[in-house]
């Protein structure tokens, strides 16, 4: 009978035992993958990875040692559960395998913090509870060898009456070499149920089965301290990966911030800058369409001044050939200021345009952001959890690599935009200086004009016979600087819209680093 009980307490501790390595091959799977996560190199990774495929081959090797020792209803529902856990935390691991090796660190980052830890932890609770369930048995089948120990003393005690001195020698050698070593061991066993890894193990040295199950115990007892060594150094790791994972989020959103930032200034500057050459532009219009009127109205008085002329007729003659030459040269240049007037307006019409562009290429950024983390956290939170029907939520995940591409595509059409917006501005710029060098060209015909003007003044003493052509004459420039004052006013108008489009793209430029700042602020706070 007390050999049947050491085989049956030998055979519980052989499954404690089992169960133990288990628990030390999950801790040790979990850590394994948390440290392939956030390996430095891809050489490191691939021995991280390899390291946890031998633990998962080692752990169901274990399972089916164990699998033949489970006996009751109880244990099979325990056993059941502990085989769901193990294949759910495979189903999350594989995900998260595959996360990091596509590149998509964020996803795999989110799916390590939540679902791979939770459940861990259940698949972890789940061999605790088998491990407890059968440390129980354990313990049972110690009772009952203590039991069988009381039986047999009472038995010695009977065969005292018979034959004293025999039968004390046989309970003397019961107690000293089975009972008492028995009881010992069982002494241990509880203080090792009560987390005391400090405890001795005695027997171990014997070659009978107590030696057998001291050495047990003794491996079960290293299986615990193995064990809380990986659970430290899981829980290690986890807080130096979760601390890895913030800072890889502030210096993505601090690159973000230098990288955006710098360009929506660089756009405000130059927006800035447009609206200066606008309002300058439209000064320098107005004072020109001002003294076109002035020099309009001396004309005028020329004209009348040359009808009372009755003197030197070639001299006046001349200085009119001159006059009109320089009117059919002011006449050119108004229509080159003309030119460049409509090339700046269609500038502007682009520059607009562009500007228009890039607030709804921003509400479709800031639409595609919010979608890609809620469909990216659902697939991988729900395809972790359910295991191997999770294969359904593919859809999920192509639609969620579909958002991340439009967030791509919209990303470079914005930098598009922002480069028609600088070309269209650096064109109005330099249509600009084209207005102000034409401008400058006709204040030189100008006043070649009066210098010519003047020639007649000092002429028209000795104009008599050709006032008719000398009137004439004053016509045409009056006629030129009516023009002149037309192109004026039209640059003069052109620079107001421009004026105005730039304000607006100054505004949506405000809005657009508003809302760079929130989307930084959104990604710090995480």
């Amino acid at each position: 009978m007390i050999n049947d009980v050491s085989r049956s307490i030998s055979g519980e501790i052989k499954a404690v035992t089992i169960l133990g390595r288990m628990k030390e091959l999950s801790q040790e799977l979990r850590a394994l993958d948390v440290l392939a996560h956030n390996a430095h190199s891809e050489e490191e990774r691939r021995r991280y990875l390899t390291d946890a495929l031998r633990a998962q081959e080692a752990f169901s090797e274990a399972w089916s040692a164990y699998a033949p020792t489970i006996a009751g209803t109880d244990e099979q529902q325990l056993a059941h559960r502990l085989r769901e856990a193990w294949q759910h935390f495979l189903a999350v691991e594989a995900e998260a395998t595959a996360l990091d090796r596509a590149g998509e660190r964020e996803l795999a980052d989110t799916v390590f913090a939540e679902p791979f830890q939770t459940d861990a932890i259940a698949f972890t609770q789940a061999v605790n509870s088998v491990l407890v369930h059968r440390q129980a048995r354990a313990f049972e089948q110690t009772a009952a060898a203590d039991a069988v120990g009381a039986t047999s003393r009472l038995a010695v005690i009977g065969a005292l009456c018979i034959a004293a001195i025999l039968t004390l020698a046989i309970s003397w050698f019961i107690v000293r070499r089975v009972a008492a070593p028995i009881a010992r061991i069982t002494q241990v066993m509880a203080r090792l149920a009560e987390n005391d890894l400090a405890v001795v193990i005695p027997g171990g040295d014997r070659a009978d089965e107590i030696g057998a199950i001291a050495g047990a115990v003794q491996v079960f007892k290293d299986n615990m301290l193995h064990t809380k060594s990986l659970e430290e150094e899981a829980t290690r790791v986890r807080l130096e990966a979760e601390q890895h994972r913030k800072v890889v989020l502030r210096d993505m959103a601090e690159r973000f911030d230098e990288t955006v930032g710098g360009i929506v200034e660089t756009v405000a500057s130059a927006v800035t800058q447009l609206q200066g050459t606008a309002h300058q532009m439209s000064e320098v219009a107005g004072q020109t369409a001002s003294q076109s009127t002035t020099v309009a109205a001396a004309a005028e008085q020329a004209a009348s001044n040359v009808r009372m002329i009755a003197a030197a007729a070639d001299e006046l003659g001349a200085s009119v050939q001159e006059v009109g030459r320089q009117a059919e040269l002011s006449s050119a240049m108004a229509s080159g200021a003309a030119a460049e007037a409509a090339q700046t307006i269609a500038f502007v019409q682009i520059l607009s345009g562009a500007a228009d562009r890039i607030g709804d290429v921003v509400g479709l950024i800031a639409k595609i952001a919010a979608q890609t983390n809620l469909l990216a956290l659902n697939a991988a939170i729900e395809a972790a959890r359910a295991g191997d029907a999770g294969r359904g939520f593919a859809v999920v995940a192509a639609e969620v690599k579909q958002l991340a591409g439009e967030a791509k595509r919209a990303t470079d059409d914005i930098a598009g935009h922002v480069s028609v917006i600088k070309a269209s501005t650096s064109d109005a710029v330099a249509a600009i200086e084209g207005i102000a060098t034409r401008i400058r060209d006709m204040s030189g015909a100008a006043a070649s004009i009066a210098a010519a003007v003047e020639e007649q003044g000092a002429a028209t003493q000795e104009i008599v016979l050709n006032i008719a052509q000398a009137a004439n004459g004053t016509g045409e420039v009056t006629a030129n600087i009516a023009t002149v004052a037309g192109t004026a006013e039209h640059t003069g108008a052109a620079a107001d819209r421009m004026l105005t489009s730039a304000s607006a793209l100054s505004s949506d430029a405000a809005r657009l680093g508003e809302e760079v700042q929130r989307f930084l602020d959104s990604i710090r706070a995480a």
